[in-house]
């Protein structure tokens, strides 16, 4: 009875080892590279190497050379049917979820849908087509400048923002209007001060709209809330999440859970913690540029506009309407038109009803459009006049 229960233990120690050896491969993961990832596998498949033989060994020294057979047989069947399990729940994800786009992050779905569906990303690498330089009035050229919700994440082109206020002024009056979209994912305020010094003034537009999120405020975001993973290493991960939809189901309710039970902080609540204040580093940081954004239009003689986004992931009116506000009152005082969503969107009978889908709350169509209204209604007069002044010089 001691040996066998010395051999349990022996097992369940070999067990806690790999485990552990797991957690420390997340030493690699900080950058999330190939070598990180190769780094990982190394490691496991040298840990199964000697794991396996190890326990096999040890079965056969406490019990018996046929009780450790049987023993070894019984872990490999379980294995095996654990993995048809899997195998067959992944497929049936796959199938049953297979109208899905993005995520709001690199997943499986997201993956899939940008490799049947390639943007076309054009000199500048922008998802735009690729613009000639403006030789006449005739056009009257718009610069749409923002993050993902501008570059259109998990939706087609046609859906945008940009590509819906040029399809709705172009109607009936010959193309006299040109929207560009200036949109790319993960990029804050302080990169659209780039863009707009390095692109945007380039393409000689009449007027500058810029799209802005409550996350533009955020240049580092490594204090984000890190809830722990499903499977206790960051390379696995992350490898599992890319490749499988199954995984990212269970990751993604784990997550909530977490959250639920108090394990990890809510995205929201770390945003309101941080910049309530008005006076955190980024913030400031994301206002001078903000500010600058102002400056340099106006000293090209552009005018210009925010478009204000409200978080779309659960109620409009959110805890982190201070950032809007806060905006707002940078707008008042450069004496810029800034356009709050909040009212707007909050007209949708639910949120969810304006995302890409129930897993990204990127905008879909529907709130493309109902920004445009906003937009079309706070300035298409004035643009069209602008055009036709144009016409009869």
């Amino acid at each position: 009875m001691f040996k066998r229960r010395a051999a349990v233990i022996l097992w369940l120690l070999a067990v806690i080892f790999a485990v552990g050896v797991m957690v420390l491969t997340d030493a690699d993961v900080t950058a999330q590279s190939g070598a990180a990832v190769a780094r990982f596998w190394a490691k496991l498949i040298l840990l199964a190497g000697i794991g396996f033989p190890a326990s096999f060994l040890v079965l056969s020294r406490f019990l018996s050379p046929q009780a450790a057979r049987n023993f070894t047989m019984a872990i490999l069947v379980l294995a095996g049917s654990i993995v048809l399990s899997i195998s067959v729940a992944e497929v049936y994800v796959r199938y049953t979820y297979r109208d899905i786009t993005t995520t709001g992050h690199s997943s499986f779905f997201s993956i899939k849908w940008h490799s049947a569906n390639p943007p076309s990303i054009n000199r500048f690498g922008f998802r735009e087509r690729d613009y000639a330089d403006k030789q006449n009035d005739d056009v009257f050229r718009i610069a749409v400048i923002g993050d993902s919700f501008t570059y259109g994440q998990g939706v087609d082109t046609k859906d945008r923002l940009s590509d819906i206020l040029e399809s709705s002024l172009n109607k009936g009056n010959g193309g006299k209007f040109e929207v560009l979209n200036f949109g790319k994912r993960g990029t804050e305020t302080v990169d659209h001060l780039n863009f707009l010094k390095d692109y945007v003034l380039a393409s000689s537009p009449d007027f500058i709209l810029l799209q802005w999120f409550i996350n533009d405020v955020e240049v580092d975001k490594s204090e984000r809330p890190k809830p722990f993973p499903l499977v206790p290493s960051y390379v696995f991960a992350s490898y599992l999440n890319q490749h499988s939809g199954l995984y990212f189901l269970l990751d993604s309710q784990w997550r909530i859970l977490q959250q639920r039970l108090g394990m990890a902080g809510s995205y929201e609540d770390y945003m309101v913690e941080r910049f309530v204040d008005l006076d955190d580093a980024d913030l400031l940081q994301a206002d001078q540029a903000l500010e600058e954004i102002f400056a340099v239009a106006q000293r090209n003689s552009i005018p210009t506009a925010i478009l204000m986004f409200p978080a779309l992931s659960g109620e409009i009116q959110s805890k982190l309407g201070f950032l809007i506000d806060h905006v707002a009152t940078i707008c008042e005082r450069n004496g810029v038109v800034c356009i709050d969503l909040r009212r707007t969107l909050a007209t949708a009978e639910s949120a969810s009803d304006l995302w890409v889908n129930r897993f990204d709350n990127h905008p879909n169509r529907l709130a493309n459009e109902l920004a445009a209204i906003q937009v079309l209604e706070r300035f298409e007069t004035q643009w069209r006049v602008e055009v036709g002044n144009r016409a009869t010089d």
